[in-house]
């Protein structure tokens, strides 16, 4: 199954259900605790490193999300 590599702003509201400014802070916050320089995404890896999450389980709420739209 592929994954991708990077969860933007928008990927991180639908997983955690949360404003835009929200998601950005928890972006930011996970970029800071791995010290990785300031943008506006997320690796998978990272993000589920952080959350303890399994990968699988993101992308599939993620394409959940989708397949609502």
């Amino acid at each position: 199954m592929l994954y991708p590599l990077f969860l933007h702003t928008k990927d991180v509201m639908i997983t955690h259900q949360v404003s835009e400014a929200t998601a950005r802070g928890i972006i930011k916050d996970i970029n800071a605790h791995y010290k990785l320089p300031k943008r506006p995404y997320v690796s998978l890896k990272c993000y589920c490193e952080y959350y303890m999450l399994d990968k699988a389980d993101v992308v599939a709420c993620l394409n959940a999300e989708l397949r609502a739209s």
